[in-house]
């Protein structure tokens, strides 16, 4: 996994931003508080929407788009192995987070 999260947050504007395994388990993070219970739930909230994925479109999930009151986070695999999020409480950077995560790989 080669990834620069510090880069990724200056490139997407976003508040935060962490790499998990597919085990769920926390790879790295940079700006986000309790990253480890936040990768394990992260990481049950794949399991179940990518069997959601399949039965919909027979296709695997890539990418996860969550909103809130008060933010948004995006959840997009990275490569066989790892998934990257990113979050944001400003929902106007959406469309620059999208932008940056082109840039991850899949």
């Amino acid at each position: 996994m080669s990834i620069d999260l510090g880069i990724l947050i200056q490139s997407s504007g976003a508040d935060g931003a962490l790499v998990i395994n597919q085990k769920g388990e926390l790879v790295s993070s940079l700006g986000i508080a309790h990253e480890s219970n936040i990768a394990a739930m992260i990481s049950a909230s794949l399991t179940m929407l990518n069997g959601l994925s399949k039965d919909l479109f027979q296709t695997e999930l890539v990418q996860l788009t969550c909103k809130a009151e008060s933010g948004m986070y995006i959840i997009q695999k990275f490569d066989d192995d790892n998934i990257v999020c990113l979050n944001s409480y400003d929902l106007s950077k959406v469309g620059y987070i999208m932008m940056a995560l082109k840039s991850v790989k899949v």
